[in-house]
C-alpha cells in the first residue's frame, strides 16, 4: 500500500480516497510502540477502510472510479486520506452499507465467514451452536443483528 497521490497508480492498485476508517487491535499495538518493525517512522496507520476509487492501474477490471469500496490490507496506511491497494483486497460495497458501517465490521464479517465456511464447513441445514455472541464476529450470528450467514 502507499499513501499520497503519485503520478500513476501501479499496475494491478487501486487509488481509494478514504471516507472511513476502522480501527482494530493492531493499530492500538502499533500507537503504542509494541511492534515498532511493522510502522517505522514517520508512518501512517490503519489497515483497513471505505471510500471512494480515484482511478485504477493497468490490468484492473471491474472497478471504475467513483464506485464505493472497502478493502483490508495487512500493511499500514489507511489512515491517509488516499492510498494504493491491490486491487485483489478491494470489495465493492451495495448500497445499503454505508462507509462507516463497513470499515468498522469488515475484518469482524470476514472472520465470521471464514469461521462458518472454512473451519466449521457448515452446509445449507446445518444447525450452530454460538456459545459466546460478544465480539464482533460473533455479534454477526445472532438474530436481529445481521444474524443472515456471511456473505
Amino acid at each position: 500500500m502507499s499513501t499520497g497521490w503519485a503520478a500513476v497508480v501501479a499496475a494491478g492498485e487501486v487509488r481509494i480516497r478514504q471516507r472511513a476508517v476502522g480501527i482494530n487491535c493492531f493499530d492500538v499495538y502499533l500507537r503504542k510502540g509494541w511492534m515498532p518493525h511493522l510502522l517505522p517512522l514517520p508512518g501512517v496507520l490503519g489497515m483497513k477502510a471505505a471510500g471512494s476509487v480515484v482511478n485504477v492501474g493497468a490490468g484492473v477490471t471491474g472497478l471504475l472510479p467513483g464506485d464505493r469500496v472497502a478493502y483490508l490490507w495487512p500493511r499500514p496506511g489507511a489512515y491517509a486520506s488516499l492510498c494504493c491497494v491491490p486491487a485483489a483486497r478491494v470489495v465493492r460495497l451495495p448500497a445499503a452499507v454505508d462507509d462507516d458501517a463497513a470499515a468498522a465490521v469488515l475484518l469482524k464479517r470476514l472472520t465470521a465467514g471464514m469461521l462458518v465456511r472454512e473451519s466449521g464447513r457448515v452446509q445449507q441445514g446445518t444447525r450452530l451452536l454460538v456459545r459466546a455472541a460478544a465480539g464482533g464476529a460473533g455479534c454477526w450470528r445472532r438474530p436481529g443483528r445481521g444474524g443472515s450467514a456471511p456473505p
